[in-house]
């Protein structure tokens, strides 16, 4: 079963962004559509995450791939001194027109389980390497509810050398969609090497708690791209 959410780092956002103008269509904001009775709540995913999606973009007129995914890892290691689970994630944009990899991410999601509970991660972006160390974490409730929104984590980035390089904010907001489901929105603000960037992934979660991933909007100043889900 799908899991919940996967950050993408705000390096793919630099990669995308900088030096480019325009805009991008695709949707923003969940917008309801149904006249169907709304459901008042739906069962939150499970955790830890474990889904695959391609996502398309199109971007100062031309086209992007998106695919990424989480896998969880068999066993326990060890992470900042803690015996933990993992997961593997990896994220690639390439460009459709020339076949090119614009952007390559790979790394390591590290977090306690019964009760989950994230730790950190370890990352290598395009040969750069980063660690993310989680400094607050509050859970999502059991049920997601139409009107929910809180805070979900909060943590700093180091480099090889452990300096502080960035830091990270997410939050969360539950929307209405149809009589069978919720959009949940995860929001992320980052600041890395002084570049801030923010990010909103969209799952579409059926009230059995089975999450797909819709649409991953990124901006940064004040340019937004959005990778989709084809047919959404």
């Amino acid at each position: 079963m799908p899991g919940c959410y996967q950050r993408l780092p705000a390096f793919l956002t630099l990669v995308l962004l900088c030096g480019c103008g325009g805009g991008s269509s695709g949707p923003s904001t969940a917008v309801a559509t149904s006249t169907t009775p709304m459901p008042m709540s739906v069962t939150t995913p499970t955790q830890p995450f474990s889904f695959y999606a391609t996502l398309d973009a199109r971007y100062n007129d031309q086209n992007y791939i998106l695919t990424t995914s989480e896998t969880p890892n068999p066993g326990t290691v060890e992470f900042q001194g803690q015996i933990t689970n993992s997961s593997a994630i990896s994220s690639t944009v390439i460009d459709v027109g020339t076949g090119a990899v614009v952007f390559a991410e790979g790394g390591t999601v590290y977090f306690l389980e019964s009760p989950f509970s994230p730790i950190g991660e370890a990352l290598s972006v395009n040969g750069v390497q980063a660690t993310l160390i989680v400094t607050s974490f509050t859970p999502f409730p059991a049920n997601l509810t139409v009107g929910d929104s809180g805070p979900i984590e909060s943590g700093t980035y180091y480099d090889a050398n452990n300096k502080t390089i960035g830091t990270l904010a997410e939050t969360y907001t539950v929307t209405a969609n149809d009589s069978a489901s919720v959009w949940l929105s995860v929001h992320t603000e980052k600041t890395v090497q002084g570049t801030a960037t923010a990010e909103t992934d969209t799952f579409l979660v059926q009230s059995s708690g089975y999450a797909l991933l819709a649409w991953v909007q990124l901006t940064m100043n004040s340019a937004t791209v959005t990778f989709k889900r084809p047919l959404l």
